[in-house]
């Protein structure tokens, strides 16, 4: 989610502000960042799956109706129904940028030094950079000395965000290894949707893999595992019909680099959306809740609440926009970001039932792409007079008192005014609005109400803006920021 200062704001402060590239996990346990790919390297990446499609079914596609024949059940199968997929299309792609890499390439230089001759492996990624130059924009070079390959990983959005973590300590993973796939669509026999936002949404995972000195076999059993003792890794062939699998027992020889999430296409569906062209941030598939959240991977459906304080690299870009928000020097002292499951659910319904009814469009100051326009969904600020009246509006108590919900719930863009000594930076959907020049007091707010607005805009201050929001539905609490004012 790009933030950057708007132009009319503080000229001199017109800096990239980006809240998609930062750890999204405690920084005592990042190891990595996720953020999402820009529209235009999609089809880049649809190129690649597109590429490792194969009309090939094994044993290992479940049935969707939940048959009881023998797999891969006829269901499955081409002509079946719903036969087999023809088509994987990414409807959006996550980046996952290492912030050490150290386990992974002290391994495989590990793995070059003991392999003075490898048997070089070709594997259909290098095919694809070959006939997709373009591959080579967002794909990292490979070191052929090593065998390292970009392949495949089939599981569903929420365990993807936790996979090295559930592999590096997984009895299991010792035993029976991480099992990558050269063709999506074997991949695809392992990815799994998941209820609610995801559903009929899979997710496969691109990883750097260093393969090393590879045992060749035709046939997985009980007794492989003894029987690659002194190699790195399992080339696993069991039909010579391109759906190779690779097998490694050691999660640092592995590199997850992409998170791509699509959905499957079958015959007789409509393709239409799969012209190839470049989507915009508006036609990209978003996760359900922001991708900086350290509950990523926790449904929705289970109620949680935590407020765990920012990593330095976000407390950084917040005070980037704390500085261009305002004239005056306010530090930041503490920074925490709300992740409040049934507060998202409540500005989510709020939100989708105001985009039906397309108001006109608000510009705000801080811009964000992942920002809906169509029910005008801004960045705004909410000044508090102390924490703990901060820590309070941040569990969602913004009107307590009747005549706090006449006077509605007021919002700025900047924080020239600010007195008090904490602030939340909300996500808020305006919804239609009503304008006016005055102050937005109470009678602007009735006036407001009388004609059925959802908000009130008011221009009272010269080039400031002021937001007044009549239900606590309309805005999220994002992150609760203390200021200490150092002038």
């Amino acid at each position: 989610e790009n933030l950057r200062p708007a132009a009319t704001m503080v000229p001199a402060m017109e800096v990239a502000l980006t809240l998609d590239e930062i750890t999204f996990r405690d920084e005592v346990r990042a190891e990595s960042t996720v953020s999402y790919m820009l529209p235009s390297e999609i089809p880049i990446l649809q190129n690649l799956l597109d590429f490792t499609y194969r009309s090939t079914v094994t044993h290992e596609r479940r049935c969707p109706q939940h048959c009881a024949r023998a797999a891969p059940c006829p269901c499955v199968q081409v002509g079946g129904t719903p036969g087999l997929p023809v088509a994987f299309h990414a409807l959006n792609a996550l980046r996952f940028r290492a912030t050490s890499m150290t386990g992974y390439v002290k391994k495989r230089k590990e793995i070059q030094q003991r392999r003075d001759a490898l048997k070089c492996l070709e594997m259909s990624s290098q095919l694809a950079v070959a006939k997709y130059p373009q591959l080579k924009e967002v794909l990292a070079n490979l070191e052929p000395s090593s065998n390292e390959a970009y392949l495949w990983y089939g599981t569903n959005i929420r365990r993807a965000f936790d996979f090295l973590d559930l592999a590096a300590g997984s009895d299991e993973t010792a035993k029976l290894g991480l099992r990558f796939a050269e063709s999506c669509t074997k991949a695809d026999e392992h990815a799994m949707d998941d209820h609610g936002h995801y559903e009929n949404v899979f997710a496969l995972l691109l990883c750097r893999v260093c393969l090393g000195r590879f045992y060749y076999t035709t046939d997985m059993n009980s007794q492989t595992r003894e029987e690659v003792s002194g190699f790195d890794s399992v080339l696993l062939d069991r039909a010579g019909d391109g759906c190779r699998e690779c097998v490694v027992y050691n999660p640092k020889q592995v590199m997850p680099e992409f998170l791509i999430l699509y959905r499957r296409y079958y015959e007789g569906q409509d393709l239409s959306d799969l012209s190839g062209s470049v989507p915009t941030d508006l036609d990209t598939f978003k996760l359900e809740v922001p991708i900086y959240w350290q509950s990523l991977s926790r449904p929705l459906s289970e109620p949680f609440r935590s407020q765990p304080h920012v990593a330095t690299s976000l407390q950084r870009i917040l005070q980037s926009l704390v500085e261009a928000s305002s004239s005056s020097r306010h530090l930041i002292s503490s920074a925490r970001q709300i992740e409040d499951s049934q507060l998202w659910l409540r500005y989510l319904g709020y939100r989708r039932a105001r985009r039906s009814k397309r108001p006109v469009a608000i510009k705000g100051a801080i811009e964000a792409p992942s920002l809906d326009p169509w029910p005008n969904e801004l960045l705004l600020w909410y000044p508090c007079g102390n924490p703990e009246e901060a820590t309070s509006a941040s569990e969602g108590s913004f009107q307590s008192s009747p005549r706090q919900r006449r006077a509605g719930i007021h919002l700025t863009e900047t924080l020239t005014s600010l007195v008090g000594s904490a602030v939340l930076l909300c996500r808020v959907t305006l919804g239609d609005v009503h304008y006016t020049d005055s102050a937005p007091d109470l009678a602007a707010v009735q006036s407001a109400r009388s004609v059925g607005k959802d908000a009130l805009v008011a221009h009272a201050s010269k080039g400031r803006k002021d937001f007044v929001l009549f239900q606590e539905e309309q805005l999220y609490p994002e992150f609760l920021l203390e200021l200490k004012n150092t002038e």
